[in-house]
């Protein structure tokens, strides 16, 4: 899924959307530049990237006043800062000042008190912090091969060529919208199961280390190596990078997503693998996977991927005010659909909450189910043969999403006002049921002519 806050970062250009470096707003950031000769153009900082989630503009408000407050420090304050930043790996926890219910812990005064850490979790706590890299660096070692990207590659062509082809044969967007999708389309880049180049700097070797004191300080420096490397760096090969050593995004994760600033989707190893993908698999299921690739692939085009040009700067997509007016309109009977479903006795999905990943699920669907109908014209299945594969890609979807959850789960992940607890994915059903009943072949393929799950062709909802 999107990282958002990948999102907010965005080039200084010309001071578009953000405080630039020619505006010398940053003194630091323009010592900074200068000192390590790195050009502008490819130095970053927090933009008024227009999220529409109130915790995204929480969290950029806050880097935002972070960088500003630091820029007229002297040298020895910038040490004391960078004290308190290194006492954060100190394990200090959270407590209650008094009280041990849920009322007096999250309504009344906090403080911060040392724990006793209890091991694993402090472990863990680090390795995220700083074994990021080097979890991600073995996982692609372990789990990739040349092989696997290859085919995977091949899969995000397929599905590439299908958008192009449902672009072109759209009813509803006008020759330039058309034009300015299918430019972004072909400039979008996959990076599929780990980086090309690993920076040796940032795998730390312990092996000389006499104290686990050593150990921390050489994992340390090599965290910082891994970020201090992408100075100055072109994107096209930072990309892979920054999603993991700033996002904190593993490589050993079941992951795939897309960043609208890079307009970039990348691959985690464990969707180019059993049992996601699997050789002996019926291809029906294998295609059914590849919806989370045109999942990702439609993220550039949903109500938030939409606002970025091909490039990753903020931009405008449509060729007319009617066909963003189309597509507003399009969107909307989207969110009134979702907003029908019950996910639980009398509680509803939040259709407005989850339009992105809605709209995203939508369009991966159809690219690959577009995608897959293509490969079994080259087959040349015919008749009921090809009525069967057709019917288990819909199966295979429905597997892929399969969930087993309690009633209060889905209360609390769908009406929660805790942007930390609800979830801006539907649930696994609603993922199936909102996508399936506006698939015109799902209705003749499982002979579907009434029923909640029935649609009227003129209201089924064909975005992408």
């Amino acid at each position: 899924s999107t990282p958002r806050l990948l999102a907010s970062l965005q080039p200084l250009k010309g001071g578009i959307m953000t405080r630039g470096y020619a505006t010398e707003e940053w003194p630091m950031l323009n010592v900074a530049c200068q000192k390590l000769g790195i050009d502008p153009e490819l130095a970053y900082v927090p933009t008024a990237y227009p999220a529409e989630n109130e915790s995204d503009l929480k969290k950029l408000e806050e880097a935002q006043s972070n960088l500003a407050s630091i820029q007229d420090l002297d040298v020895d304050e910038l040490k004391e800062l960078m004290k308190e930043y290194v006492n954060d790996d100190l394990n200090l926890v959270v407590t209650p000042e008094s009280g041990d219910d849920d009322d007096d812990f999250y309504g009344g005064a906090y403080s911060y008190q040392p724990a006793a850490p209890d091991r694993l979790e402090l472990i863990e706590k680090f390795a995220r912090n700083y074994l990021n890299y080097e979890v991600s660096y073995n996982a692609a070692q372990a789990l990739i091969a040349p092989e696997d990207q290859a085919r995977t590659i091949g899969f995000c062509e397929e599905l590439r060529q299908a958008f192009r082809t449902r672009i072109e044969n759209s009813d509803w967007m006008g020759e330039l919208t058309k034009a300015n999708v299918l430019e972004k389309l072909n400039a979008m880049e996959y990076q599929v199961g780990a980086p090309d180049e690993w920076f040796e700097e940032g795998l730390p070797d312990v092996s000389q280390c006499q104290s686990t004191l050593e150990d921390l300080l050489a994992i340390r420096k090599a965290d910082y190596n891994v970020k201090k490397r992408m100075m100055g760096m072109a994107t096209s090969r930072a990309r892979f990078h920054a999603l993991i050593a700033e996002e904190d995004v593993s490589l050993a994760d079941v992951n795939a997503c897309y960043a609208p600033n890079f307009n970039t989707f990348f691959v985690f190893p464990a969707w180019m693998l059993p049992p996601l993908y699997d050789a002996n698999n019926n291809s029906a299921l294998n295609y059914a996977t590849i919806t989370v690739f045109g999942h990702e692939i439609t993220h550039g085009f949903d109500n938030e991927g939409s606002r970025f040009d091909k490039n990753g700067d903020l931009g405008y997509l449509w060729g007319s005010a009617t066909d963003e007016m189309e597509y507003n309109r399009r969107a909307q009977k989207l969110v009134e659909l979702y907003s029908s479903l019950e996910v639980a006795d009398g509680i509803y999905n939040d259709g407005a909450y989850t339009l992105a990943e809605n709209i995203a699920d939508l369009g991966g669907a159809e690219l690959a189910y577009t995608a897959y109908n293509t490969y079994l014209a080259k087959q040349g299945l015919t008749g009921d043969n090809l009525t069967t594969q057709r019917q288990r890609f819909f199966l295979g979807y429905a597997n892929l999403h399969k969930a087993k959850y309690s009633d209060y789960y889905a209360k609390m992940v769908t009406t929660s006002d805790d942007p930390e607890v609800k979830d801006e994915h539907s649930l696994g059903k609603e993922r199936v049921n909102g996508i399936v009943i506006n698939v015109d072949d799902w209705y003749d393929l499982f002979n579907v002519t009434s029923g909640s799950l029935f649609l009227a062709p003129e209201d089924r909802i064909h975005i992408w």
